[in-house]
C-alpha cells in the first residue's frame, strides 16, 4: 500500500550488475555506515536508496565501482501517511526526495531533486507539509507532483491547514505551482481521492476538475477503513474498474513500539465500478501488489495480489528508525494469486506457506519481465510466471 509504517524496511545495500569477468554470485564490496531503508534504484553507475545514520534518514548516492558513497542527504518522510511507503523516486532521470533537516517543525520538508551522478541538487523548494510521495506529472515528464497541506483558514492570528492540494515542482528550477485550485482532498491514484471528509469517510472520482461521483468509503470496504492508515490502487481502465486495497484499523494493533495487523480480517480489497462508484466485489485478507514486496514490471501482472491468514507483528527501535523485526502467528500464511479485475476471481493460486520475507512491506526484488515475477523467500527466490502461476527456482 501506498502506506506502510514510514520507515519501510530496505532489503540491502548496493550491489553492481557482475561483469562477465566475475563469477556469479560473488560480492565485488560491501557498502557500509549504514542501515538500508528501502529497496536500491539504480541509476546510470550509481545505487540510490534510503538508510539509517546515527537515528536520521538519509538518501544516499552509492558509486556502483567501488561502493563508495558519492554524495547523501539528510531526508524525511514530510507529512505522508502511516502506511506510505519510503521509495526511491526517479523522474527525468533526477532523484526526488523529501529533506530532513527541519527539526523544529518535522513534517515541514523541502521537496529537492538533485543529479544522482553527481549529488548537485538541481531544484529545492520551501518547506511544506507533504502528504503523498513525489511521483512525474501527467503531461509534464520535467516536473514532479505531489499534495500538500494548505492552509484554509485562521484562528485569530494562527493558520489552519486543514486542507490538501496538488502541486507540481520543476526539477529544474524548483518552480513551484497549485494544480488544482480546490483544497481538501487526498490524491490517491490518477482519478480517486479523498475528499478529506470524516466520521464518514468518503472515496470520490474526479476527472478533469470535476466530481464524477462521491461515495461513502464504507460502502466499498466495509466499517472502520480511512486512507488515514494508507492506501494501493490500481486502474484497469479496459474493464471499467478500478481495484483498491485498504486497512480497517479495527484489526490494527498498536502497544508501545509495537504494531499488530489482523492480516486476514484487516486488509481489503474492492473493485470500483468507474461509471458510479459501486462496489463490483471484495475480497477480504488480500493486499495488491502484496504490499509492494512483489515487483510486478507493468505487464499483465498488475492484477497480483497477496492473500493472508494470520497474523504479523512490526516491532521498530524505541527511536522510530531502522529496521522492525518481524514476528508471524502460528496460523500465518500467505499466497500470491492473480485475479480478475472485473469479478475479483482467483485466476490462479500460488502457497507461499509463512513466507516472512514477504512481510518485509516494499522490499521488493525486480520483475524479470512482464511475464515473470521474483518472490523472495528464506534461502534465496522463486521465479512465477504470471500467466499461469507456475514456479521455478531462481538460478544465478
Amino acid at each position: 500500500m501506498k502506506g506502510n509504517p514510514p520507515s519501510s524496511r530496505g532489503r540491502s545495500s548496493a550491489a553492481p550488475t557482475p561483469s562477465s569477468s566475475t563469477p556469479k554470485g560473488r560480492a565485488l564490496w560491501t557498502s557500509k555506515g549504514f542501515v538500508p531503508e528501502s529497496s536500491v534504484e539504480i541509476i546510470g553507475n550509481v545505487a540510490t536508496l534510503y538508510g539509517v545514520h546515527d537515528d536520521q534518514l538519509y538518501i544516499y548516492g552509492i558509486d556502483l565501482a567501488d561502493g563508495s558513497t558519492k554524495w547523501s542527504y539528510p531526508a524525511s518522510t514530510s507529512g505522508m501517511t502511516e502506511r506510505q511507503r519510503i521509495v526511491i523516486t526517479k523522474i527525468d532521470e533526477k532523484v526526488v526526495f523529501y529533506d530532513g533537516t527541519s527539526p523544529a517543525q518535522q513534517d515541514q520538508a523541502a521537496m529537492i531533486a538533485v543529479d544522482p551522478s553527481t549529488g548537485r541538487k538541481t531544484a529545492e523548494t520551501e518547506p511544506r507539509k507533504w502528504t503523498s510521495a513525489p511521483a512525474e506529472c501527467d503531461a509534464m515528464p520535467t516536473s514532479a507532483c505531489a499534495t500538500a497541506t494548505v492552509q484554509t483558514g485562521s484562528v485569530g492570528s494562527v493558520p489552519i491547514f486543514n486542507g490538501t492540494a496538488v502541486f507540481s515542482v520543476g526539477l529544474n528550477d524548483g518552480a513551484v505551482a497549485q494544480r488544482n485550485a480546490e483544497t481538501g482532498f487526498r490524491q490517491l491514484s490518477t482519478d480517486l481521492v479523498d475528499p478529506d471528509l470524516r466520521d464518514p469517510d468518503f472515496l470520490a472520482r474526479r476527472v478533469g476538475g470535476r466530481t464524477v461521483w462521491q461515495v461513502r468509503l464504507d460502502s466499498i470496504f466495509g466499517p472502520g477503513v480511512s486512507s488515514d492508515y494508507g492506501w494501493d490502487f490500481a486502474s484497469f481502465d479496459d474493464q471499467g474498474v478500478e481495484v483498491g486495497s485498504m486497512l480497517a484499523h479495527a484489526y490494527r494493533t498498536v502497544i508501545n513500539n509495537s504494531i499488530t495487523y489482523d492480516l486476514a480480517r484487516g486488509f481489503l480489497t474492492s473493485g470500483i465500478r468507474q461509471s458510479n462508484g459501486g462496489l463490483a466485489w471484495r475480497q477480504d485478507g488480500t493486499a495488491i501488489h502484496c504490499e509492494d514486496v512483489v515487483d510486478t514490471g507493468g505487464g499483465p501482472d498488475l492484477s497480483l495480489w497477496c492473500r493472508y491468514t494470520g497474523k504479523v507483528t512490526f516491532t521498530y527501535p524505541a527511536s522510530g528508525l531502522g529496521r522492525a523485526s518481524i514476528t508471524l502467528s502460528p496460523d500465518f500464511s500467505v499466497a500470491l494469486e492473480r485475479y480478475d479485475p472485473a469479478t475479483g476471481a482467483t485466476r490462479w493460486s500460488v502457497p507461499l506457506g509463512a513466507n516472512q520475507e514477504l512481510m518485509k512491506f516494499g522490499e521488493s526484488i525486480p520483475a524479470l519481465d512482464d511475464e515473470h515475477v521474483v518472490i523472495p523467500t528464506a534461502t534465496g527466490a522463486t521465479v512465477v510466471d504470471v500467466r499461469d502461476g507456475t514456479m521455478r527456482t531462481a538460478r544465478d
